[in-house]
């Protein structure tokens, strides 16, 4: 009979993983040290987790489950140019929580990049472009995916220069401009500056 695995063991061991990622570094971490930091047998951690590699995958898995329940709020009220801004904020905020899991090698969370948490916050921007699209509210792209992905690849490199204290400010002001010029056409733009303008 397969043994059923708790929710609430397979949690603490995550956020121990997380911690000693965060105190040791990926590298240097141990499977012994995640076991101890959890509170359980080096046996148990092993009944969860096969591998250093296969936890990390499991950290990026539940980092994108994560974000896309609070993408799904934030894109609902995604309207004109401003919104840009608020998106770009709430990715900075992300980055400044999640920065351990941010900090894990790339290499050890290929997963994670395709993983069906990431798909969801995919087609979940899909559907918002598409929506707006449809109502005349953004530019009209054949293919309203292409564009979720752009957007999704812009946030990605604004969250890494926050991650990286990378002159965040210039980061943020560019991604914002390269946004707004991708989703909004001249006329809307400029009309949105005006608005400010008056504020």
């Amino acid at each position: 009979m397969a043994r059923t695995l708790n929710e609430t063991k397979r949690a603490a061991i995550l956020n121990a993983a997380r911690v000693t990622f965060c105190r040791d570094g990926y590298e240097a971490a141990k499977m012994s040290d995640i076991a101890a930091e959890a509170g359980v047998a080096s046996g148990t951690l092993y009944l969860y987790f096969k591998s250093k590699e296969a936890l990390a995958c499991a950290i990026g898995e539940d980092f994108f489950k994560r974000l896309s329940e609070q993408f799904g709020e934030i894109v609902k009220n995604f309207r004109g140019p401003e919104s840009v801004e608020m998106l770009l904020d709430w990715a900075m905020e992300v980055a400044t929580q999640e920065r351990d899991v941010l900090a894990l090698p790339e290499q050890v969370v290929p997963s994670a990049e395709t993983s069906d948490s990431r798909m969801v916050l995919l087609n979940q921007l899909t559907e918002v472009f598409a929506n707006l699209m449809a109502q005349g509210l953004v530019r009209r792209y054949s293919d309203p995916q292409t564009l979720a992905e752009f957007v999704l690849l812009t946030i990605k490199w604004v969250v890494k220069g926050q991650c990286h204290n990378h002159r965040v400010d210039e980061v943020k002001g560019t991604a914002i401009l390269v946004l707004q010029h991708a989703l909004f056409d001249d006329l809307t733009l400029a009309a949105n500056r005006l608005i400010q303008a008056n504020k």
